[in-house]
Parts: structure tokens; C-alpha cells; sequence
């Protein structure tokens, strides 16, 4: 939720750093081994991959979507922190010059370090249901 408020704020650089291997929000454990957070932050990372930054409507409480995309393609997260929802309906309106599109479905959660678990086509305009697990991070991106 943090990265979701500086996204639409003035500041134009964050550092995260935490140093203390046995935190929740240590991204590596005391033998270099990366948590959930460092893939949630590499999540984070692939979406601004994308030349510009979408604008998103969520009104899930305690779900959070951020999305970016350029002449290609469109990738998005969506992070469910602490919600009961386990399924977000969602209706995605793809650039202009994009009718329907092919995704990869990467997954964080108790099971998954962000691998893709499935693929999906994506219509402009037509909901599509994800499954999203609660404190998990699911990662949709155009193939």
C-alpha cells in the first residue's frame, strides 16, 4: 500500500531499506535468501517497466491495483493486503491500438515467488475474474 500512495505523490525518489533479517519487511533473510517482500517489490518494479503510468479505480477495500503500459502492452498488480476478497472482477481498458491481449499470470503468496501460474487473454472493456488470495500479489503481464 506504501508504493501505491508514492506513486501518485510529488516525491520523485523512495529508498527502502531494512536491515534487520528477522523483519516482516526484510526483502532477504539472514542467509541472503530473498522473502516475499523482495518479490512484491520486484512486482512493483516490472509494472513501471512500462513507458507510462495508467491510471486505476479500485473500490475493493484493502485491495490495491497499480498498472502501466506502452505501445505493446499492458502489465498490472494487484495486491490484496489483509482482505477477505478472494476474487477481484475487473474490466481493463486497453491502449487504443490494442483490441485483445495475451497475459502471463505471475503469483506471490504462501505458494509462489512471483512465477507464472497461468496465461489469459485479456478484451478491452470485458471484466475478467482473478483469483487473488488474501496478502497476496498477483502479477498480470501482456505476452
Amino acid at each position: 500500500g506504501f508504493l501505491t500512495v508514492l506513486q501518485d505523490s510529488i516525491v520523485t525518489q523512495a529508498n527502502y531499506f531494512e536491515t534487520a533479517s528477522s523483519s516482516h519487511f526484510s526483502c532477504f533473510d539472514l542467509y541472503g535468501i530473498p522473502n516475499k517482500v523482495f518479490y512484491g517489490l520486484l512486482a512493483y518494479k516490472k509494472v513501471f517497466e512500462y513507458k507510462y503510468q495508467v491510471k486505476t479505480v479500485c473500490e475493493y477495500k484493502n485491495i490495491y491495483v497499480i498498472a502501466g503500459c506502452n505501445e505493446k502492452g499492458l502489465s498490472f498488480f494487484i495486491v490484496n493486503y489483509m482482505s477477505d476478497i478472494e476474487e477481484v472482477t475487473a474490466a481493463i481498458t486497453l491502449p487504443n491500438m490494442i483490441r485483445k491481449m495475451n497475459c502471463n499470470i505471475s503469483v506471490v503468496d504462501d505458494d509462489y515467488n512471483l512465477e507464472p501460474v497461468y496465461e489469459t487473454e485479456l478484451h478491452s472493456g470485458v471484466p475478467v475474474t482473478f483469483p487473488v488470495k488474501k496478502n497476496s500479489i498477483l502479477l498480470v503481464q501482456s505476452i
